[in-house]
């Protein structure tokens, strides 16, 4: 394979191209005028306020309020994290149950794509305090609560529904063929 020389364009004659079906001119300095050119590639601190991320009649904050209030100590029993010991410690498991909830109830059961959520949909951050949440980390509190997290999903998607803060229209279809339907004639 032949190396590229730097500067050498990827597409040799590319802009005549343009320039005769687009009929675009080529680039002149026009006396006066001037404009910035769009930089994307500079980094910039920004100040957010991560109450102010989603509205305060939100969803994902009636789901934290209502996990808030549910007995979760059998989620808490097995955390043997130690102040003052090597380790990291655990995530809360009231975030966990919350941000596996808000995610059934937005149609979302995939670890990785509430990971992924995570890090840019506002209601997701704001339920994680802006903190990045490993996609193993969700899935494995999902495998080893698995009996617990599904009674509890139940019961609270039970209570969002018949409050009005979810909706459970979306419809599933396994693929099951029915003979009745497939006859001809």
């Amino acid at each position: 394979m032949k190396e590229r020389e730097a500067g050498s364009e990827a597409l040799p004659g590319w802009r005549p191209l343009l320039r005769r079906h687009w009929r675009l001119r080529p680039k002149r300095p026009q006396a006066g005028r001037e404009s910035n050119p769009v930089d994307r590639s500079q980094m910039s601190w920004q100040m957010l306020d991560v109450e102010r991320l989603i509205e305060p009649e939100h969803p994902a904050r009636a789901i934290w309020e209502l996990v808030g209030r549910l007995k979760l100590d059998g989620f808490y029993a097995p955390i043997e994290a130690v102040e003052g010991t090597a380790g990291r410690t655990p995530w809360d498991p009231r975030l966990l149950v919350s941000l596996w909830i808000y995610a059934y109830s937005r149609g979302i059961s995939s670890a990785r794509e509430i990971a992924r959520r995570c890090s840019y949909e506002p209601a997701f951050q704001w339920l994680c305090g802006l903190g990045e949440i490993n996609h193993h980390t969700l899935s494995d509190f999902r495998v080893d609560h698995d009996a617990s997290l599904r009674e509890l999903f139940v019961q609270v998607l039970g209570v969002l529904s018949s409050e009005g803060l979810v909706s459970l229209e979306r419809v599933m279809h396994d693929g099951t063929k029915d003979q009745s339907l497939c006859r001809i004639g």
